[in-house]
C-alpha cells in the first residue's frame, strides 16, 4: 500500500492480520464458506471500467477479472471491459458515480481515486462510492532502456542529486502511484523533489512506448508491464522499491534499500461500485470476489505479475481506503506535490 512511508510496513501487517481476524469471524456468522446470502443479481451484463487505455495497469487487472468470473461462472450474465482513460482514472470513477444505486456498473480502483481529490485534480472523493473489495499489491521496479547510462539505481540518483532536471521521468497519474514511488525514492536520496522532470501520461503501457521510444528516460513501472521489456532485453530494471527482490525476471535487481535508499512502496488494486448500493449488491459482489481469489486461476495470475495479495472485504476496505487518505495526503505534502497547508 502507498501510505506514509515511515509506517506503511508496519501498518500493512496491521491491517493483513486484522483482516484474517475479521474474514474468520465472518465466517462464523455467515456459514462454512464465509458467504453472505444475497437476494440481488445482474439482470444485464456487468461493466467493468479501467480508468486507463488498453494495457494499462487497471485495464490488465479488469481483463483478468472479467476472465475468471466468466470463465469461473462466478456471474450469471456477460461482463464487458470498459476503458476510461484520463484525468487520472477519474473519468470512470466520474461515470459510475452518476449511477446511484446501480450494481451493474464497477471500476478499478488505484491510488489516484485518493490522490486525484488531495492535490485537487478530481471533486470526487473516494467515499462518493461503494468500496466492495481490495484485491492486491504491487511494488514498482525503476526501468530505463537498454541503452541507457544509467546501470544501476545508484547511478541514477547520482545524476539526479547534480542535476534533477537532466532526467525526464514518465508516470501515469499525476501524484499517482508510481509519481510517489518516484518522489520518495528521491527524497530520501537528498533529491530536490520539486525540480525532478515529470512527464505525466495515461497509463502504464503509455509511459513505457514513450521510454522505448526514446521520449523520456526513466519509468517507475509495474512489474507486469515491465516484464516483457525486460526478459527480451530492450529495457533493464535498476531498482524496485520493494522490501526484498522479487522473483522471475527481476530476482537480480537489487531494492533500493540495497542501494542506500530507504524508499519502500507498495500500490494497491481494488473494486468500487456506484454510491448508494444496498446490502444485497454489496454481498452480491463481496460473494463473487472472494470466490474469485480462492480460484486457481487467480492465483496463477498473482504469481504470474508479482501481484501480493491483499484481499479485503468491502467495510475493511473502506477503513483501508480512509486511513489511506489521511496517509498519503501527508506523504504528498511531505514531497511538495501538494500545498501543505491543504
Amino acid at each position: 500500500m502507498i501510505g506514509n512511508a515511515r509506517k506503511s510496513e508496519e501498518k500493512r501487517m496491521r491491517v493483513v492480520n486484522l483482516t484474517m481476524v475479521v474474514a474468520g469471524f465472518a465466517c462464523l456468522l455467515s456459514g462454512s464458506n464465509g458467504i453472505a446470502v444475497s437476494n440481488w443479481k445482474p439482470e444485464r451484463n456487468i461493466e467493468i471500467i479501467a480508468g486507463t487505455n488498453p494495457g494499462g495497469a487497471a485495464d490488465r487487472t479488469a481483463r483478468t477479472i472479467q476472465r475468471i468470473i466468466q470463465g469461473q461462472k462466478l456471474i450469471e450474465v456477460p461482463a464487458v471491459v470498459v476503458n476510461k482513460p484520463g484525468a487520472g482514472g477519474a473519468l470512470g470513477w466520474v461515470q459510475i458515480s452518476q449511477r446511484p444505486g446501480d450494481g451493474t456498473q464497477i471500476a478499478i480502483a488505484t491510488p489516484p481515486l485518493i490522490t486525484n481529490h488531495i492535490t485537487g485534480r478530481s471533486k470526487l472523493h473516494h467515499s462518493d462510492l461503494t468500496p466492495l473489495a481490495m484485491l492486491f499489491g504491487e511494488y514498482f521496479p525503476f526501468v530505463v532502456r537498454a541503452d541507457s547510462s544509467i546501470k544501476t539505481g545508484k547511478d541514477l540518483i547520482a545524476q539526479l542529486k547534480q542535476d534533477p532536471a537532466s532526467i525526464s521521468i514518465a508516470v501515469a497519474s499525476a501524484g499517482g502511484a508510481n509519481h510517489i514511488s518516484v518522489g520518495l525514492v528521491a527524497s530520501k536520496a537528498g533529491v530536490d523533489v520539486r525540480k525532478l522532470k515529470v512527464v505525466v501520461f495515461n497509463s502504464g503501457g503509455d509511459t513505457l512506448t514513450a521510454l522505448l521510444g526514446g521520449h523520456v528516460q526513466l519509468v517507475a513501472a509495474n512489474p507486469a508491464s515491465a516484464e516483457s521489456m525486460v526478459k527480451d532485453g530492450r529495457a533493464r530494471a535498476i531498482a524496485v522499491a520493494s522490501d526484498q527482490r522479487l522473483p522471475g525476471v527481476y530476482a537480480a535487481v537489487p531494492t533500493w534499500r540495497e542501494q542506500g535508499v530507504d524508499a519502500v512502496l507498495m500500490s494497491w488494486r481494488g473494486v468500487v461500485g456506484a454510491p448508494g448500493l444496498g446490502v444485497s449488491e454489496i454481498s452480491y459482489w463481496e460473494h463473487v470476489f472472494r470466490n474469485m481469489t480462492r480460484d486457481a486461476e487467480w492465483r496463477t495470475e498473482l504469481a504470474k505479475n508479482n501481484w501480493k495479495e491483499s484481499f479485503m472485504d468491502s467495510a475493511t476496505t473502506k477503513k483501508f481506503l480512509d486511513s489511506e487518505y489521511e496517509d498519503l495526503k501527508e506523504v504528498l505534502s511531505d514531497l511538495n506535490l501538494i500545498n501543505k497547508k491543504k
